[in-house]
């Protein structure tokens, strides 16, 4: 919030953005019965950047681990979660099983998403399994930010306690929700 408040030297205009969180928890996972998998892990992408993995897990296995992404970049649409196979042997790489993607647009804001999602991989139009994702999308700041720059415009030599009132205010307004 602050480094979106404060003045800097080549700008005149203070540019307020949008505040986006992803919150996401994968739960379980169900596969084919002849999969023939024994031990899997997960990656997390955001925007096919891998952010985050599970631990390795044998077969069957229930995932508990969850993740928070805050200030996610604007140019953020979608996250992925790929479910591997873990090679016995160091020299083989590991293989995917089948991803899940989903568009942020997609996603209700502030509600938890809580699904199934069918594990798909290139070129085929059979789920080779499923997983259960939570994800939660928080949009913290909408597009509409006429108060919030009108407020920075006013409050011009001011703008770290601008900030800090902010943060409280939408710190307060999570606790009531």
């Amino acid at each position: 919030m602050k480094r979106h408040t404060l003045k800097t030297p080549d700008t005149t205009k203070t540019e307020v953005q949008q505040i986006r969180s992803l919150s996401l928890s994968i739960r379980d996972n169900k596969l084919a019965k002849s999969s023939g998998h024994s031990n899997v892990y997960c990656l997390v992408f955001l925007d096919g950047a891998a952010l985050a993995k599970t631990i390795l897990m044998q077969v069957p296995c229930i995932f508990d681990e969850s993740y928070l992404f805050q200030d996610l970049l604007l140019s953020t649409t979608s996250f992925s979660v790929e479910l591997l196979s873990a090679s016995k042997r160091a020299y083989i790489k590991d293989s995917s099983i089948g991803r899940v993607t989903i568009q942020l647009s997609d996603m209700p804001n502030g509600q938890d998403d809580d699904k199934w999602h069918h594990l798909m991989t290139k070129g085929s139009r059979t789920a080779q399994g499923s997983l259960k994702l939570v994800a939660n999308f928080k949009l913290l700041l909408s597009d509409n930010l006429t108060v919030i720059e009108a407020l920075a415009t006013v409050c011009k030599d001011h703008h770290a306690e601008l900030a800090c009132a902010l943060i409280q205010i939408f710190c307060h307004y999570k606790t009531l929700v």
